[in-house]
């Protein structure tokens, strides 16, 4: 199985540490790999039950995340079944500090280490199953920096969420649209906060959960409306 990876290491010349890691890498996955074609069997299905199969897997994982489980049940089913497995090994880097953020995760198993600064030798903190990182990312239109670097302290597994991914299924949600616009708008206008990248991507959070709060006390009070004049004799 490793023939072909083997020849391509040689042909490029790698050297040991990262055929050590590639090597590391495919054994991890051989031994996860299971006898059936898990993503052809998946795609093979109609698309509501594929996105039932979905949910019933990782629906869990999304309603975790506060900012996505406002978006609503619709949204959360469709956002499930762009979710793309990530394997990991032991000292894998999946988020360099100072990079553009393209992907928010979801740790299905495994450790992973937060560093605040290169050269810190301690993690800051440590993630395990059921955390999740990187929403920053999805919740501006303008370029996200990641604010730490996280690495895997032992094999992991995650489910990872592309941006790409985010604003295609945003894209059926108008709502979802104006809110990613509105974000935008609120973290440009403090101008202060954009050399600090934990302040920016916390500053987006912060700002995407206030709008959405914004629009649910809306339709709430449009609610009240419809209700005190539907008892109005």
């Amino acid at each position: 199985k490793f023939v072909e990876p083997k020849q391509y290491m040689t042909h490029r010349n790698l050297d040991n540490d990262l055929k050590l890691r590639i090597r590391s890498h495919y054994e991890y996955q051989w031994k996860r790999t299971t006898i059936y074609d898990e993503e052809e069997i998946l795609n093979s299905l109609p698309p509501f039950l594929r996105m039932d199969v979905a949910c019933s897997m990782n629906l869990d994982l999304v309603k975790n995340v506060p900012v996505l489980a406002a978006l609503g049940d619709d949204c959360m089913a469709m956002l499930v079944t762009k979710l793309k497995p990530l394997q990991l090994v032991p000292g894998e880097m999946v988020v360099k500090k100072g990079t553009v953020g393209h992907e928010m995760y979801f740790i299905t198993e495994g450790i992973l280490d937060v560093y605040m600064n290169d050269d810190d030798d301690m993690p800051k903190v440590s993630l395990q199953q059921g955390s999740y990182f990187g929403e920053p990312a999805l919740l501006s239109t303008k370029p996200v920096k990641r604010s730490a670097s996280i690495e895997a302290r032992v094999f992991s597994q995650l489910e990872s969420l592309s941006k790409v991914d985010f604003l295609i299924v945003a894209e059926l949600f108008p709502d979802i649209l104006q809110m990613l616009e509105e974000v935008s708008a609120l973290t440009g206008e403090e101008k202060e906060v954009e050399d600090d990248h934990m302040e920016r991507e916390v500053h987006i959070v912060f700002k995407a959960v206030k709008v959405i709060i914004e629009k649910l006390d809306k339709v709430s009070e449009r609610l009240e409306k419809i209700e005190m004049r539907d008892k109005t004799p």
